[in-house]
């Protein structure tokens, strides 16, 4: 059931939803070795009435000041202006992180969010203080660096950016430069946040502290959802079969010339598609071949999967696999049904599943987004797109949550242990018993496990039909294949269409998500999942590559992250994080001549892929890397 555009958007129902336009600021901080800030920007008010503050450590002696005195100055401005909520890009993993360090000083006291290692959302207050400053983060809203979401929104901001000089130490920097660079970015994040939310309304949503909560915030607009707060069980189940996407190299080396190909939007596609939707319940003898022949929901099942060069089913070995061989699992039934279509699995017997009321809720949703994304330019492409690409991963949001506490005292500290729940809070820091982690367990909602892992489910099975069509195969990666440039996809813009990335390239791949691609026309494309590449210097970048690929030690340096600071007692600091790379490649059975094969069963079992070697790493590199192993 639609409903208008026109309608008022959802209010703000959530204690941590962000405040509305002119009561919010922004803050930047100016630091050298990363962790010793020089100042910090604070701009809030609406655009017709900004107010700047600006805190400098002038003569660079007392960087320790610059950030409790900017949390005393929020406060005031709090109070006084009613603005309680500040925005930082990239915060979560740095700014956010010079305020944590000030709060554990100054016996202040917080609540943070985190979610892969960045923090979303932060309260902080001085003890006895009842409203607390909440702290966001832009970049959970928009994933992208400052420079490009300012380029991608058209922000008028952007044309005020210019290019600092990071290898200067900011203490040589003139004031007015650091001050007219934080207040740039400080109205580039209100102006972003201001867009951001005037889109999401236009299209019925509303602000969220991150883009998956505010697409989310536009579907319950425009879509009855179900209510599945007493799917506890149907969840938990259905959680079994929530596997992702498929990552896999068929040829390490091949000689060929190869030819890139994208599947258009392949989630968005899949969310058209039949879909688990309502009325979960459990099936059990007749009716799960029922469920399997013609439904839609879940399956436990024993299945027979003959030996072939692209298997269909998935199964969690810590970590996605296709293997061959017996399989025990859960799957979803039309991804069972599909290999069983296509020969490609038998199953010996069914032990049960759950089974849902099909749909297809999100056509006229998907499709009128698609469009929106195809014809427009700007902010609204960008939302548009944005909004497609988080459109399900609410559904799969996990129950169980950590939320950071510190507190202003270890005798507040011993008192919340003692009233909590047992195993529910642990000490973060041997160094300060303020510092605690405490895990909820808080079924979202709208959790519904069967319609994200049957999304998910839809789009291994549209890429599993263009494998079976391409020649020479050589490389998968969720929504893309790497083949001879001798297929021939039909290609187009629509949905689930496949469009050609890179037209005409050699390749070589070291490792899934750890490969070279060398266009005959154009740069050469570095990937390297776990190693760090600065994409702006391409000789620096091939260098680290080489030196990934070789199994040498990479560096670079980050701030360490929030429960990392915690432990180490409350300090900001920034890491050296050495990387290198094992030299293995898990996903598939590699061969001397750089060929691969599915995993049987049976080695996944015995673990024999944890050892299995890439055959594009030289003989003397692999040697090293075995010998580095055995002597770890």
């Amino acid at each position: 059931m639609q409903q208008s555009e026109s309608e008022s958007p959802p209010k703000r129902s959530n204690r941590f939803d962000p405040a509305p336009e002119g009561k919010r600021g922004a803050f930047d901080f100016e630091a050298w070795e990363w962790v010793n800030p020089r100042c910090c920007g604070l701009l809030w008010g609406t655009p017709e009435n900004r107010k700047w503050d600006f805190v400098l450590d002038r003569h660079s002696q007392h960087p320790e000041r610059v950030a409790p005195e900017t949390l005393e100055r929020m406060l005031a401005i709090a109070k006084e202006d009613d603005c309680y909520d500040w925005w930082a890009h990239n915060g979560g993993r740095y700014d956010v992180c010079l305020l944590l360090d000030a709060v554990t000083r100054i016996g202040w006291e917080a609540t943070g969010h985190v979610a892969g290692g960045r923090v979303v959302v932060m309260s902080v207050k001085p003890p006895g203080e009842k409203r607390a400053l909440r702290l966001y983060d832009s970049m959970a809203l928009v994933p992208a660096s400052l420079k490009s979401a300012a380029n991608d929104f058209e922000l008028h901001a952007r044309k005020e950016f210019t290019e600092d000089d990071y290898s200067i130490d900011v203490r040589k920097w003139p004031v007015k430069r650091m001050e007219y660079g934080c207040r740039v970015d400080c109205e580039c994040v209100l102006e972003l946040v201001a867009r951001m939310e005037s889109e999401l309304e236009s299209q019925g949503g509303c602000l969220k502290a991150t883009v998956a909560s505010a697409t989310m915030s536009v579907m319950e607009a425009k879509i009855n959802l179900p209510d599945s707060g007493g799917w506890i069980g149907a969840n938990t189940i259905s959680r079994n079969a929530y596997l992702g996407g498929r990552v896999e190299i068929f040829h390490h080396t091949p000689n060929g010339i190869l030819t890139e190909f994208d599947v258009c939007s392949s989630y968005p596609w899949s969310m058209t598609q039949l879909l688990p939707w309502k009325n979960p319940r459990d099936v059990t003898d007749s009716a799960v071949q029922t469920l399997l022949d013609s439904g839609m929901g879940v399956v436990r099942a024993d299945v027979d999967v003959p030996d072939c060069p692209v298997p269909v089913l998935p199964v969690n070995e810590s970590g996605v696999f296709f293997p061959t061989g017996l399989l025990r699992g859960w799957w979803h039934a039309h991804e069972l049904r599909y290999a069983i279509s296509i020969g490609l699995a038998r199953v010996r017997r069914l032990y049960g599943g759950v089974q849902y009321d099909a749909g297809q809720p999100f056509q006229e949703f998907v499709d009128t987004l698609y469009e929106g994304k195809r014809t427009s330019k700007g902010a609204k492409r960008t939302v548009f797109k944005l909004l497609l690409n988080s459109a399900y991963g609410k559904f799969g949001q996990q129950p169980e949550r950590e939320n950071l506490k510190v507190f202003a005292s270890d005798t507040d500290a011993a008192a919340f242990i003692l009233k909590s729940k047992v195993n529910t809070v642990r000490e973060l820091s041997e160094f300060d018993p303020r510092f605690l982690a405490v895990t909820i367990e808080r079924w979202a909602k709208h959790a519904h496990f069967a319609l994200a892992g049957a999304i998910t489910a839809h789009s291994r099975i549209l890429l599993h039909k263009y494998l079976m069509q391409a020649k020479g195969l050589a490389y998968c990666d969720t929504d893309s294949v790497h083949c001879d440039e001798a297929t021939k996809f039909p290609t187009g813009d629509k949905l689930g269409e496949m469009k050609i990335e890179i037209p005409r390239m050699r390749a070589t791949f070291y490792a899934p998500k750890l490969y070279k691609l060398e266009p005959l026309e154009g740069d050469t494309i570095f990937a390297s999942k776990g190693f760090e590449l600065d994409r702006k210097d391409f000789l620096r970048a091939g260098k680290l590559f080489d030196d990934a690929v070789t199994g040498q030690r990479c560096e670079r340096e980050s701030m360490t992250l929030v429960k990392t600071q915690l432990r180490n007692g409350g300090k900001a600091s920034r890491r050296q994080a050495h990387r290198a790379w094992s030299g293995r490649s898990m996903k598939r059975k590699p061969f001397d001549d750089g060929s691969t094969r599915p995993w049987r069963m049976t080695e996944l079992a015995e673990k024999r892929h944890l050892t299995a070697m890439s055959p594009a790493t030289s003989e003397t590199t692999r040697q090293a890397m075995v010998a580095r192993r055995e002597k770890k």
